[in-house]
């Protein structure tokens, strides 16, 4: 693979080798595992405790009102994808 798209520079992952991304192995990593396991807990049990129906429909109007920014490329493929 040649070439790094501009906005990849400075990811946070990072390889020597843009190949290592589709070709390497997966290793299982116990404590980040532990962690993402922790954080989910606890969205579950905080959102379960927390939930009212007046703050999910705030939530979904904030989403609603929140502006298209993807690529003017990518939204006049999806208008025309879109158009019978």
């Amino acid at each position: 693979m040649e070439g790094v798209a501009a906005n990849l520079d400075q990811h946070r992952v990072a390889a020597a080798n843009l190949d290592s991304v589709c070709v390497g192995t997966v290793r299982y990593g116990p404590v980040k595992s532990a962690w993402f396991l922790g954080m989910l807990t606890g969205a579950l049990v905080g959102g379960a405790i927390t939930f009212t129906w007046s703050a999910f429909a705030a939530s979904l109007v904030a989403t609603a009102a929140v502006p298209d920014r993807s690529p003017p490329s990518t939204r006049v493929a999806r208008l025309r994808a879109e158009t019978p």
